[in-house]
């Protein structure tokens, strides 16, 4: 059975382990290290830190043993001799693929976190949008006399998040659907998966479908169908999923590399088909916009999340 992992519109940011040890010596590598320095010494508040011996294209890695969701950084300095700290870094990880990808801004531009402005001090980073892995890496871009570097990872653990959200069983109301146009009798409020009718839109080019959760929620995925009536079959062949993020923008869900997703819909009218994100996004409104479709745009639908 193929589960889908998504992180939970709820506070994910406990301790992972550097600090306290739960995370082992061996688990943590990295590109070299100065002698007395090794990658192990870079626990947040400890004694020592990690010096890799070249500074440049240096990273220290942290594998969790399995995939948990990490949804931040905890950096430090060092303050012994010579004192020093990283000023600015990025963030890597294995992602579903396998493949080493650069944690990204909510626009897909790669992240460069700032980092510690003295050796003592903590700078806690949290991401745009946490992410599911195994493996990270930080790898540090800027820094005080040499890198010098103790670290936290901030996150918890994987929760399966995949419930129906309300489209179907009318939990979300007819008056939170809405869309960019409607022929008469197919209004956007008919889009409930496995209803009697349909969304239909006057204009089918740029047409979208609107749904208002009413709070900000987890939404991991869309199940799409289309329309089996005596007028004439249609349903939605490719579409596109975007959301209203933090900064009031509609943002595109994307791939692992930041590319806007098209999703492969329907092949019959009655067929259920079920797409999840890549990574869930948390949203209050989302929106479905049919790419291509069989005759035109007949679309019934369902959220998931939590």
């Amino acid at each position: 059975i193929c589960k889908y992992y998504i992180y939970l519109s709820i506070v994910c940011r406990d301790a992972l382990g550097m600090e306290n040890a739960t995370i082992e010596d061996d688990d943590i590598t990295a590109s070299s290290h100065q002698n007395s320095r090794p990658p192990w010494a870079a626990r947040l508040n400890g004694n020592g830190a990690w010096f890799p011996l070249f500074s440049r294209s240096s990273w220290i890695q942290v594998d969790l043993k399995q995939r948990k969701t990490v949804s931040g950084v905890i950096t430090q300095g060092f303050a012994g001799n010579p004192k020093s700290w990283v000023t600015q870094y990025q963030v890597w990880y294995v992602n579903n693929h396998g493949k080493w990808a650069a944690v990204r801004s909510q626009r897909g531009s790669i992240m460069s976190f700032s980092g510690n402005r003295d050796p003592n001090g903590q700078k806690t980073n949290i991401f745009d949008r946490p992410i599911v892995t195994q493996k990270i890496q930080v790898y540090p871009t800027r820094w005080w006399t040499q890198i010098g570097l103790r670290v936290e990872l901030l996150g918890c653990d994987l929760i399966v998040c995949r419930d129906a959200l309300g489209m179907e069983n009318g939990t979300i109301e007819d008056g939170d659907i809405t869309a960019s146009s409607h022929q008469q009798s197919w209004p956007p409020s008919a889009a409930r998966l496995n209803g009697d009718s349909a969304w239909r839109p006057i204009v089918s080019l740029g047409s979208w479908i609107q749904v208002d959760l009413r709070t900000r929620t987890t939404v991991g995925g869309v199940i799409t169908q289309g329309y089996n009536g005596s007028l004439a079959d249609s349903w939605v062949t490719q579409y596109e999923v975007r959301y209203l993020n933090l900064d009031g923008v509609w943002a595109a869900v994307t791939s692992p590399t930041g590319i806007a997703m098209t999703f492969a819909g329907n092949t019959s009218p009655n067929g259920r088909k079920t797409n999840m994100f890549y990574r869930s996004t948390v949203t209050q409104k989302i929106r479905l916009y049919p790419i291509s479709w069989q005759r035109e745009p007949g679309l019934r639908v369902e959220l998931l999340g939590c």
